[in-house]
């Protein structure tokens, strides 16, 4: 197969689509019809087909129709996809283009489609193998698998496509030779040198590959090598479905080695070998059985790892990172599932090798005809479960168009296999009786309601296909259920009936479309259309007066069944009729005239009204009225009391019409009213108590007026009142403002009765006197110090609290002004008062509510200040030291009223020998704080002349002592070789010398005597004395001198 859609031949293409997408393909066969001399050679043997007359297939045929295959019809199936078996997609039983046949395939990729690795070949009957073998195939990547499995994202991605070829005549029976050559990627690998292809790679890298089993007829025992050591390979996705585990989240499995039937792919991560390292990717000998095909083990491609120019490794392709988390949707539940079946199928062949059945145990083996019957007829919605065996002595592999499956068990030994497959190989039986027929047990998944029609299964071992080995299955709409609910269930004649109709499938997933026929009995109502809900619905008028028996038929489309809902019963009883009623005028005044007006209407085509109508405020009726032709009745009256009147009109119904009432009519009526306003007294004072009272009545015969009235000063509100049951409200207040009030009250009325306004009244009131008192703290002061003045003025009772200020006046002079507090207390200070005597007074201004009012005067007495002046102060007072000592006192200086002259200081009564000094030697107060000197007395030690130690004739002294000392000294050798006696006596004698030596010393030597008395021992008195020019203070210290 090529394509020129780039504008350049290319072979195979592999096409990459999304979930979701649409795939159009324009198909042009372009091979050429046989002739027809040879036509009967060219039609397909195996299938027991009829060649059709002439060379070419007949003008007839179409390509969605045809009932004649030969060796150049064809087609495409696309393997693996969940596409819809119909023509123009996925439908390969009559779909067939002949020689020079132009079709279109538009091809729908469900949106749960999952990503992986498809493939697309072609299908036709009989001739499956040459068109195959013959590269009549190509690869459809569903992409986003990294959405799903992040561990592949970004990785380098190879797609390697294995292919199978006829080997050529001469070598087909040579020793060792398989039945068909492979290539990978259009490069062949032959026997009997089978030289491998090269991929090329960088070392030690992990890549994404994607491997397809497109050969007609061999099988793979696929194995990375290196250095002949099988390498893992972690499978990510098997027949284009990622592997997950039983809750759904996605998983690989790793081996070492993968068998791959025909029509089998694998995705898997490997890691590139290291730079050096002998690597392959091989096929080991696959065991067909003694009848079975030769699948020897060769190498299919040499691994090369290089880090060298990047020309030596081909750029390749890497997978996006992941963009969006996805999960596959399209198996979910399956393991939760009961099948709704079991069926065994079963291989087997024609001893002579001439025919291959696939057959239903309970079926007689047969080869397939694409006229005949399906074998199989299931339906959408339920899972089934398969047993394949194989009877026969080769392998065969079981594969089945439109879905995928799960192995449950390997010759019945159940397995937890995560892939889900749309092809698997069956291994061949031995032959003995003695031994089971190997087998797969699968669970087949028949939920997508997009697999409905008819579709096949076979063994995808092509050869064994074209020589009969297919089955047909049919794939009946899933089975519905449609339930029918009607709003209301029970109404009057004429009233809309809402019919509403839901269809779900009985089992498996999608939604039905399509429409519902609705009907009454066997009268069709109408019909309505599913929506993506599966719901239609149909409103309706016309039911007749009854019983009714109403029913929802679904009709059916190509993925669901038709079915019919359960009848529901809806009574519809006597027609409805609307009665309305309008009031003119909608508003009156006690007294005056109201038409009320009542029309009764049914359905159209229900007959004429008749009857009455009976008009009512409320409860009470107005009157009872017959209804006219036209379904009419009118009354006037004047008698609606005041009040919101809430007027209806009941029409009484008879056996044909059943009875109505209108919404109610709402008629104000209100009676005028009048108010008269009194006010006593009508003179005072602010603050005073003045009484309002207001009248108000309404016309004779409309009743006691209630409600509140407001009494107003002009536009202000003073208060609110209710009417008493004698229509009088009062209030009273205090509040009036000084001034001439004009008074009036306002009657607000109320929907019986209206409001109005009092004439104004008039009312003087005057400004309220006020008492103002004064005090002063102190009333007698210095000259400067504050004078505390507190000013209070009162209003009488309920007059409230004046504001405003107060002035203070020293006779006839201000002295300040001051504000009123929320006491009407003003306080003012002042230290200016004169010296003297003062008489004070407060003013207070008057303002607003108040009048004005002056104290009375309070005497006030300022005396003269005293002379500024100062006091002393020492401390400590006593001071105690040896001659020769110092001693300190701190003088403190206290000014006296203001004091804030220099003050110098000086000593008197100091002993002799001693001084006085002070530090600083003056000082000067701030006029109020202390400030301080120190003052140091400073005492003289007495002094001493130093005399000789002994006299100057003293020679002779030293001939006595200094024998002594030596004969002391002499003594202590002598004594331990004299006697005893002896030892004493010179012990005496030097003692004796040496005394009398140092007695003449003493007796003769003065070592000092007084040159300088110092300061005498005593107590003295020191008088310290601060001056400051004609004022001097004492303070006195009492110093002592003690030896």
């Amino acid at each position: 197969m090529y394509t020129d859609s780039t504008g350049a031949a290319q072979e195979a293409p592999t096409l990459e689509v999304n979930p979701g997408d649409k795939l159009i393909i324009h198909f042009y066969n372009d091979l050429t019809a046989p002739a027809a001399a040879d036509a009967a050679a060219h039609v397909m043997k195996g299938m027991k087909m009829a060649a059709a007359p002439g060379a070419a297939a007949s003008p007839a045929d179409s390509a969605c129709s045809a009932t004649t295959v030969t060796s150049t019809s064809t087609n495409i199936h696309f393997h693996g996809t969940n596409a819809a078996p119909v023509c123009h997609q996925d439908e390969v039983v009559h779909t067939l283009i002949q020689p020079q046949q132009e079709f279109d395939y538009t091809v729908q990729i469900p949106a749960d489609e999952p990503p992986g690795a498809y493939w697309y070949h072609s299908h036709a009957h009989g001739f499956s193998d040459p068109q195959l073998t013959g590269g009549a195939s190509g690869v459809i990547i569903v992409q986003g698998i990294e959405n799903v499995n992040p561990i592949v994202a970004g990785l380098p991605e190879r797609v390697f496509v294995m292919r199978d070829q006829y080997l050529p005549a001469s070598e087909a029976n040579a020793a060792g030779a398989p039945k068909t050559d492979l290539s990978i990627n259009y490069v062949p690998v032959l026997f009997p040198s089978y030289t491998p292809a090269v991929i090329q790679t960088l070392p030690a890298e992990k890549e994404f590959w994607r491997v397809l089993n497109t050969s007609a007829d061999t099988l793979l025992d696929l194995e990375v090598l290196v250095n002949n050591v099988a390498q893992p390979l972690q499978i990510v996705s098997v027949d284009g479905v990622p592997l997950t585990d039983s809750s759904g989240n996605p998983t690989t499995t790793t081996v070492t080695s993968y068998a791959m039937s025909p029509a089998s792919r694998i995705e898997f991560v490997v890691t590139t070998p290291v730079v050096g390292a002998t690597a392959q990717l091989v096929t080991e000998t696959w065991n067909n059985g003694p009848s079975g095909d030769a699948d020897p083990g060769r190498p299919i491609a040499n691994i090369v790892s290089s880090t060298s120019a990047p020309s030596a490794v081909p750029a390749i392709k890497r997978l996006p990172a992941q963009t969006r988390a996805q999960t596959v949707t399209r198996f979910a539940a399956i393991n939760a599932t009961t099948p709704v079946t079991q069926r065994t199928l079963y291989f087997s062949v024609k001893s002579d090798f001439t025919e291959f059945y696939i057959t239903p145990d309970g079926q007689t083996p047969t080869v397939f005809r694409m006229d005949g019957p399906p074998n199989i007829t299931v339906t959408e919605g339920t899972v089934e479960q398969w047993t394949i065996e194989n009877r026969s002595t080769m392998d065969h592999n079981f594969h089945i168009h439109q879905l995928h499956f799960q192995t449950l068990a390997v010759n019945g030994v159940a397995v937890n296999d995560l892939t889900r497959r749309d092809t698997v190989d069956v291994p061949h039986w031995s032959g003995k009786a003695s031994d089971p027929y190997p087998s797969v047990t699968l669970l087949m998944d028949f939920r997508d309601p997009n697999i409905v029609g008819t579709f096949v299964y076979h063994c995808h071992i092509l050869s064994h296909e074209d020589l009969g080995m297919m089955g047909m299955i049919q794939v009946l709409p899933g089975a519905t259920t449609t339930t029918l609910t009607a709003s209301p269930a029970n109404t009057s004649a004429g009233t809309t009936v809402t019919l509403t109709a839901t269809v779900a499938p009985s089992a498996g997933n999608g939604t039905p479309t399509g429409t519902v026929t609705f009907q009454n009995g066997a009268t069709t109502l109408g019909t309505g259309t599913l929506n993506s809900a599966g719901v239609a619905t149909l409103t309706t008028t016309a039911l007749p007066i009854g019983g009714n028996s109403i029913t929802a038929v679904y009709s059916g489309d190509s993925s669901f069944a038709a079915s019919t809902a359960t009848a529901v019963a809806i009574t519809i009883t006597a027609a409805a009729t609307t009665t309305t009623l309008t009031a003119s005028p909608t508003s009156v005044q006690f007294g005056a005239n109201v038409t009320l007006t009542a029309t009764v209407t049914a359905p159209a085509g229900t007959g004429t009204l008749a009857g009455s109508v009976t008009f009512l405020n409320g409860s009470t009726t107005l009157a009872t009225v017959p209804l006219n032709a036209a379904g009419v009745a009118t009354f006037s009256t004047t008698a609606l009391p005041p009040g919101s009147a809430s007027i209806t009109a009941t029409y009484a119904g008879n056996s044909a019409f059943a009875s109505s009432t209108s919404a109610p009519v709402t008629v104000p009526v209100q009676a005028a009213t009048t108010t008269t306003l009194a006010a006593s007294p009508t003179s005072l004072s602010f603050g005073g108590n003045v009484t309002l009272t207001s009248t108000v009545t309404a016309p004779a015969g409309a009743g006691t007026v209630s409600g509140s009235v407001a009494f107003l000063n002009g536009s202000t509100t003073l208060g609110t009142a209710p009417l008493n049951s004698a229509g009088v409200a009062t209030l009273s207040i205090t509040s009036l403002p000084p001034g001439s009030a004009a008074l009036t009250a306002a009657y607000a009325g109320n929907s019986a009765f209206a409001s109005s306004t009092s004439a104004p009244v008039t009312v003087a009131v005057q400004a309220a006197a006020t008492t103002t008192t004064l005090s002063a703290s102190p009333t007698t002061a210095l000259f400067g110090a504050s004078v505390a003045f507190t000013a209070t003025v009162a209003a009488p009772a309920g007059a409230g609290i004046p504001s405003g200020s107060v002035t203070f006046l020293n006779g006839v002079t201000a002295l300040g002004t001051a504000p009123l507090n929320g006491s009407g207390v003003a306080t003012f200070s002042t230290t200016t008062l004169p010296v003297g005597s003062a008489s004070i007074t407060a003013a207070y201004a008057g303002g607003g509510n108040f009048g004005a009012s002056t104290s009375t005067a309070i005497p006030v007495t300022i005396t003269a200040p005293p002379p500024a002046d100062f006091s002393v102060a020492a401390a400590p007072t006593t001071l105690t030291m040896a001659p020769g000592g110092t001693g300190m006192s701190t003088v403190t200086i206290s000014p006296l009223n203001g004091f804030n002259s220099a003050v110098t200081f000086a000593c008197t009564g100091l002993p002799t020998a001693s001084t006085c000094t002070f530090s600083p030697a003056s000082v000067t107060p701030n006029g109020t704080a202390a400030i301080t000197t120190t003052v140091t007395i400073n005492t003289t030690a007495a002094s001493a002349k130093v005399l000789p130690l002994l006299p100057s004739n003293s020679g002779p002294l030293y001939a006595l002592v200094l024998p002594g000392i030596g004969a002391l000294l002499g003594l202590g050798r002598l004594r331990r070789r004299l006697p005893a006696p002896l030892q004493r006596t010179a012990i005496a004698t030097a003692a004796l010398a040496l005394g009398l030596g140092i007695g003449a010393c003493g007796s003769g030597a003065t070592m000092s005597s007084p040159q300088n008395g110092g300061t005498p021992a005593g107590t003295s008195t020191v008088t310290v004395t601060a001056t400051s020019g004609a004022t001097a203070h004492t303070a006195a210290l009492t110093l002592t001198i003690a030896h």
